[in-house]
C-alpha cells in the first residue's frame, strides 16, 4: 500500500504518484491528486485540467485539480465506478431537505490571490498564472499550496508552504515517463495561511520514490504569496461510517470548500480533516448531480479508502454550495459512510 511522506507530502510506495496536477488516472479512473494521494496498483497516468482560480491554466490536470474526484479502492477492494468530478442537479431531481446558505463574499478591497516565485539553479521560476490555494488543511496544520508551470518547458511544480518550511516538487512526464525531484528549505517569514508569506532561502534535495530523470536541480527560492480575497468557505458536513481500522467520523475540521458553478457540469469540493478510529486523516469530498464521493487519504498507520454514492437525490447543488444526505459505499468491502450537511463555497472559480 502506498503512503504519504509526512515531510514532503509526496507519495511513496509501488506507484509513481504525481504531485502538482489536478487529476491522475489509475486504471483509467480519476484520482484527486491536487491534494496528493498515493494510489496503489497500476502506474499513474497524469492529466491536467483547469486551474481552480485561473481559467484553463492547464488544459490536459491536485490538485485538487480542479479538485476532480473518483478513485481507486482501499485495501482489499477493487476499483470502484468513478463518480464524475463535476455536476449540477438536473431539473426534476428530488431536492434534499436543506437549502445551501449564502456563500461568503470576499472583501471587495482585496485583489485575487497571486504569487511571484523565482528559483536559483536550473529552473528560474514559476510561470505566470500560478494557482494559489491558501488556508489549505493538512495533517500538519494549515498551509499554502501553489500549483503551476515553471519557466522551463514541460516542467510543472507544486510548492507547499508551512510556517516552518517550503517544499518544492518539480515534475514532468506521465505514467511510465513520470519523473520528479523534491527540494526543501526553511526560508519562510511572515507566514499566515490566510494572508500570505515571504520566501527567501536555500533549498536542499530530499529523497523521494520518484525517478529524477533529467529534471534540473534548484538551489534556492525567493518570492511572495498574497492570499488576496480568498476565503476558506465552511461546512456542516458530518461523516459517520465504518472501516477495519475503526469508526469513520467527522465533521471536517478544518475545511476548505471550493466550487465551480460554471463548469459543465458544476461541482462542490472540500478538503478537510476527519478521524478513522483515533487517527486524524486528510479527506477529499466532492458532490455532483450523480451523487458524491469521499476519499480518505492514507497515513502511516491507516490505508486509503474511497466511498461513492450514485444517488442523485442525495445531492442538491447551487451556485454557492450544496446540501448532501446519503450513504456511500466502498466497492469490494462492507465499509460504508453516512454523509449529511451543507457546504458553503469559499473560492468560487470563474
Amino acid at each position: 500500500m502506498g503512503q504519504l511522506d509526512p515531510g514532503t507530502r509526496e507519495p511513496f510506495g509501488t506507484a509513481a504518484a504525481a504531485e502538482g496536477q489536478d487529476l491522475a488516472l489509475v486504471a483509467g479512473v480519476a484520482l484527486p491528486t491536487r491534494y496528493p494521494v498515493a494510489p496503489t496498483g497500476p502506474a499513474v497516468t497524469r492529466t491536467r485540467g483547469p486551474s481552480m482560480r485561473q481559467p484553463a491554466r492547464w488544459v490536459t490536470s491536485t490538485s485538487f485539480i480542479a479538485l476532480c474526484l473518483a478513485a481507486c479502492s482501499g485495501a482489499g477492494g477493487t476499483t470502484p465506478t468513478a463518480v464524475p468530478p463535476t455536476g449540477t442537479a438536473p431539473a426534476g431531481t428530488a431536492a434534499a431537505s436543506s437549502t445551501p446558505p449564502t456563500a461568503p463574499t470576499p472583501p471587495a478591497s482585496l485583489a485575487p490571490a497571486s504569487a511571484t516565485v523565482a528559483f536559483g539553479g536550473g529552473v528560474t521560476g514559476v510561470a505566470p498564472g500560478v494557482q494559489v490555494d491558501c488556508d489549505n488543511p493538512s495533517l500538519g496544520g494549515l498551509d499554502i499550496t501553489l500549483f503551476g508551470s515553471t519557466t522551463t518547458a514541460g516542467v510543472a511544480t507544486t510548492i507547499t508552504i508551512t510556517g516552518q518550511s517550503v517544499t518544492v516538487t518539480l515534475d514532468s512526464g506521465a505514467g511510465a515517463t513520470f519523473v520528479a525531484r523534491t527540494f526543501k528549505g526553511t526560508g519562510v517569514t511572515g507566514f499566515d495561511a490566510t494572508k500570505g508569506v515571504h520566501l527567501d532561502g536555500p533549498l536542499t534535495e530530499v529523497t523521494s520514490s520518484s525517478k529524477p530523470g533529467l529534471l534540473p536541480a534548484i538551489s534556492s527560492i525567493t518570492g511572495t504569496v498574497d492570499c488576496g480575497d480568498q476565503v476558506a468557505g465552511s461546512s456542516t458536513i458530518t461523516l459517520s461510517g465504518t472501516a477495519p481500522e475503526g469508526a469513520v467520523t467527522g465533521p471536517m475540521d478544518p475545511v476548505r470548500v471550493d466550487c465551480d458553478p460554471n463548469a459543465k457540469p458544476p461541482y462542490v469540493h472540500a478538503i478537510g480533516i476527519i478521524k478513522v478510529g483515533s487517527t486524524p486523516v486528510l479527506t477529499v469530498f466532492q458532490a455532483n448531480p450523480t451523487g458524491f464521493s469521499v476519499f480518505v487519504a492514507p497515513t502511516a498507520t491507516t490505508p486509503q479508502h474511497f466511498f461513492t454514492n450514485t444517488d442523485p437525490t442525495a445531492v442538491t447543488l447551487s451556485a454557492t454550495g450544496g446540501h448532501v444526505s446519503g450513504t456511500a459505499t466502498e466497492t469490494g468491502t462492507t465499509n460504508t459512510v453516512q454523509v449529511s450537511g451543507d457546504l458553503v463555497c469559499g473560492v468560487v472559480n470563474p
